[in-house]
């Protein structure tokens, strides 16, 4: 059986849910969004443990993150992929929705874009 894990925002009537999918369809309760302060594209590792045949293997892979900020420290993760250029594309999107900072996280040291280099 196969199940996912994620995020949606309505931006008509200003709320979100964090969701969990099976077969296709969505499962979760619409909340009012908080005021966002800013976005940050932050880069981790995201591990995975593989058993098999009494051997077990660690992998960890790059992933990015798009995160809306609020309430000074407190996040919501919106995106998760392996591509950087893709967070950032995800990042302009809602840039362009709430007209707010995003902050790039992906190096050791972290940077505010300049809205006219998002184009």
């Amino acid at each position: 059986m196969t199940s996912t894990t994620g995020s949606q925002v309505n931006l008509d009537n200003n709320t979100f849910r964090n969701t969990w999918s099976i077969f296709g369809l969505r499962f979760g309760k619409w909340k009012a969004s908080p005021n966002f302060e800013y976005i940050s594209v932050f880069k981790g590792k995201q591990s995975q443990r593989v058993n098999g045949l009494g051997a077990s293997t660690k992998f960890a892979e790059e992933i990015f993150l798009v995160n809306l900020f609020y309430d000074r420290n407190k996040h919501l993760t919106f995106y998760r992929t392996f591509d950087k250029e893709d967070a950032f594309k995800v990042a302009k999107h809602f840039y362009l929705a709430f007209s707010i900072d995003i902050l790039d996280a992906t190096e050791r040291e972290q940077k505010w874009i300049d809205s006219k280099d998002l184009w």
